[in-house]
């Protein structure tokens, strides 16, 4: 079951508890609300609680959470959702807790708590279909969720609350970021409250974490949080760079989404690109992998432009110094296991997103793919 707020079990506990029957099959919602739609119903509450989801996501999870509390409800028209042996199905910590407050409440009082949540003017307006994008914020990138993992193995469980000083300086360094381009519902966007739940999506995937988290992660976050497990200095390292390179009121990005800053990681970035376009370096290390493998292709993607283009596309294979710089690098030779074969796509996902990622961490995500 999705993880949702005590508000909004709360709105889902009195849809089921007081949804009225029909005089033929079915069921309508609570008289309060003046509707006889289910659909009108759950709009009326969506301003409220939607929390930047899509109409139509609002529309099913209050749905669920409803049907979730059918079966727990003896006077619950209908019989809701059950498990394997037919019995109601087992209510998250929050479902459960909003239950066993209200259950024993009036009418009326659960209604006064509930009424807070209804924005009757619009409810008739509300076009879900014409709703899909509204105030949906950006999804998390992979440097949002370095500073999340970071700090998640900076606190212990109890501390991960929207209240705690380091969840609401981080919701502070997410906010000033300045990544997205586009930011629908800023109010909302990485405040304390969605770093919180994001904290309670990594609990879910900590094998040594034995109490409840929070589901629906998302792909990356998954990627991200196996990335760094038994990694703790490189995370703490990459965390670092981050705040360097966007949190620094110098830096900016190029045309090509490259890093450009005026203190040292512009340096860094020069010096890695000098290494990579040296023509004898280049010339070099083409030759070991084709009296190795008698072809060139992506040591990322696999990606083999003879093959695809025919002779046209002969040697067009790009090379990428991936050795983790320093902040002073010396001036050693070059080894050519510190350089790979790519693709220009696979090279400017590197060149993005240098001094964060490295060629082993760039095919371990594209495999999984």
């Amino acid at each position: 079951m999705q993880s949702h707020s005590k508000e909004f079990w709360l709105v889902a506990f009195f849809l089921s508890k007081f949804g009225e029957r029909k005089e033929n099959k079915g069921t309508q919602p609570p008289h309060e609300l003046n509707t006889t739609f289910w659909r009108v119903a759950y709009k009326s509450f969506y301003y409220s609680l939607s929390e930047g989801q899509t109409g139509e996501t609002f529309e099913h999870g209050l749905k669920n959470c409803r049907d979730a509390y059918d079966g727990h409800i003896g006077t619950s028209a209908r019989k809701g959702w059950r498990d394997e042996n037919r019995l109601p199905v087992k209510l998250s910590s929050t479902a459960k807790s909003v239950f066993n407050k209200y259950n024993v409440l009036s009418r009326e009082i659960i209604w006064k708590e509930v009424q807070k949540y209804v924005t009757e003017d619009n409810k008739s307006k509300v076009n879900f279909n014409m709703i899909s994008d509204r105030k949906t914020n950006p999804d998390w990138t992979r440097e949002e969720l370095i500073l999340a993992l970071d700090l998640y193995y900076d606190l212990d469980q109890g501390q991960m609350h929207k209240g705690h000083p380091d969840v609401i300086r981080i919701s502070n360094e997410l906010r000033a970021l300045k990544i997205h381009k586009s930011i629908p519902d800023i109010k909302k966007f990485r405040n304390p409250s969605s770093i919180s739940r994001r904290l309670g999506n990594f609990k879910t995937m900590d094998s040594g974490y034995k109490g409840e988290g929070l589901p629906n992660s998302g792909r990356l976050a998954k990627e991200v949080f196996i990335e760094f497990t038994n990694r703790r200095d490189k995370l703490r390292k990459e965390a670092s760079l981050v705040r360097q390179l966007y949190l620094n009121s110098n830096v900016e990005t190029s045309e090509t989404g490259e890093p450009k800053s005026k203190y040292k990681s512009e340096f860094l970035f020069q010096y890695h690109k000098n290494r990579e376009t040296d023509p004898l370096v280049m010339k070099v290390k083409k030759e070991m992998i084709l009296l190795d493998t008698k072809k060139l292709k992506c040591e990322i993607c696999g990606f083999d432009s003879l093959l695809f283009y025919g002779e046209i596309g002969n040697d067009l294979m790009e090379l990428h110094y991936d050795k983790e710089l320093q902040n002073e690098p010396s001036l050693e030779a070059s080894d050519m296991n510190d350089f790979v074969i790519v693709c220009s796509n696979c090279h400017r996902v590197l060149d993005k997103n240098f001094g964060l990622l490295n060629s082993d961490d760039f095919k371990k995500i594209t495999r999984k793919k």
